[in-house]
């Protein structure tokens, strides 16, 4: 299991508090394997709706240290979109829905 999730379901929204068991500790500026957590940060990350309620999840995200480069990083997350703060399912859903939608 690599993954931690607790659900918070409210009147208008689902809260999922989520973190990683195991982290990928490769750096990206040199490849090498020898990183360390230094810390982390909850960052806030939005997904599709589920049962018409919203979907935020809150991401307890790790920060590294390159031991080999200095470097600092976030831990990669494959399910998050590069560009924002949300699931590349999300952004799939937004760019395939603004296809249906008639311009007005």
């Amino acid at each position: 299991k690599t993954l931690r999730v607790d659900i918070d379901e409210h009147v208008d929204d689902y809260a999922l508090h989520a973190q990683s068991s195991l982290t990928n500790r490769n750096c990206p500026n040199c490849s090498s394997v020898n990183a360390v957590s230094i810390g982390g940060r909850e960052q806030r990350i939005r997904d599709t709706s589920m049962h018409g309620k919203r979907v935020t999840i809150l991401f307890k995200r790790k920060r590294l240290k390159c031991k080999s480069c200095s470097k600092t990083f976030f831990e990669h997350l494959i399910f998050l979109d590069e560009d924002y703060r949300m699931t590349r399912r999300c952004v799939e859903y937004i760019v395939n829905r603004s296809y249906s939608v008639p311009p007005s």
